[in-house]
């Protein structure tokens, strides 16, 4: 199931952060050697799957009160 997403490189490293309605997070590191083309796949993913992160989310946290 797919989530609201961000990247940020809190932590002292790039990642994505997944969050849950349940308030779960999940972090997964991306390697950024290169921090401009980190941030365009990251730019790229969120407006490529936007829509399915934000359907998915309400779903799951309006049916799951």
């Amino acid at each position: 199931m797919e989530a609201i997403v961000r990247f940020d490189e809190a932590h002292g490293y790039f990642h994505r952060d997944a969050m849950f309605p349940s308030e779960e997070q999940q972090k997964t590191p991306i390697s950024a050697q290169d921090k401009g083309l980190a941030l365009s796949k990251a730019i790229g993913e969120i407006k490529q799957f936007w829509r399915i992160y934000r359907k998915t989310y309400e779903v799951e946290y309006y049916d799951g009160k």
